[in-house]
């Protein structure tokens, strides 16, 4: 019988202050937004409740920095 082993996610540091003008890539928007899946992410995109990526090729998606500031100044945050 095989015994198969999960890796344990390492602890989720601070993270710094957001800074205007920037660029996030997915998992750095999962950290902010206070450790979302990245179902529940665009499931709330689809609800209006998270802003949209931007894509910026076919398999890269950003968002903006100052979108997701508000979020998390109202406590949307870990």
């Amino acid at each position: 019988m095989s015994h198969i082993q999960r890796k344990e996610k390492p602890p989720l540091q601070p993270l710094p202050p957001l800074q205007p003008g920037r660029l996030l890539r997915l998992p750095v928007v999962l950290q902010y937004l206070g450790g979302i899946g990245k179902s529940s992410l665009y499931l709330g995109i689809r609800k209006g409740l998270y802003p949209s990526p931007l894509k910026l090729g076919p398999r890269t998606s950003v968002w903006k920095s100052d979108a997701l500031i508000p979020l998390i100044e109202q406590g949307v945050q870990r």
